[in-house]
């Protein structure tokens, strides 16, 4: 992810099958403090469980993860400054673009596996990083997420309806790198009923 608004996809900073309204993310949550990676201008999130820059429902409590297992850290990029994923599967690391040096998902559904740049090998989470396909901690029952809003392997809380990620690491209900095939996701932006910016 660079940050571009041109590669996310973004026209005239909204994003609709995600939820943006005027550079903002509701469906997934943005108010106000800035994504330059995923490419948000001033944005805080709240559907994926931010009051205030606080994570609830992904459990944090005044800008610390808990319950997807953060302790005191900051999103720059969409990206941590000196924080560490437990509940959601780290163990002693540190996003830096949207991505994790030496760090493993397993709250969050990884078995044995990597965050490199926000990344996996094996065809499952490439750019965000699962082998499993299942998140648990983060809600998935089945390679479905709740707390993220999924229903049977369809976004809406993230602001999807029938829709499957691939580019950001699913098989068939699996993220591939942040993205659809079919009415799908590229960079982190759509071919087809698709982005432009």
């Amino acid at each position: 992810l660079s940050g571009s608004r041109a590669e996310i996809g973004l026209e005239s900073s909204r994003w609709s099958a995600v939820g943006l309204e005027s550079s903002r993310w509701r469906a997934v949550g943005l108010e106000s403090s800035r994504w330059s990676a995923v490419g948000v201008e001033s944005s805080r999130w709240r559907a994926v469980g931010l009051e205030s820059s606080r994570w609830s429902a992904v459990g944090l409590e005044s800008s610390r993860w808990s319950a997807v297992g953060l302790e005191s850290s900051r999103w720059s990029a969409v990206g941590l400054e000196s924080s560490r994923w437990s509940a959601v599967g780290l163990e002693s690391s540190r996003w830096s673009a949207v991505g994790l040096e030496s760090s493993r998902w397993s709250a969050v559904g990884l078995e044995s596996s990597r965050w490199s740049a926000v990344g996996l090998e094996s065809s499952r989470w490439s750019a965000v990083g699962l082998e499993s396909s299942r998140w648990s901690a983060v809600c998935l029952e089945s390679s479905r997420w709740s707390a993220v809003c999924l229903e049977s392997s369809r976004w809406r809380a993230v602001g999807l309806e029938s829709s499957r990620w691939r580019a950001v690491g699913l098989e068939s209900s699996r993220w591939r790198a942040v993205g659809l095939e079919s009415s799908r996701w590229s960079a982190v932006g759509l071919e087809s009923s698709r982005w432009s910016a």
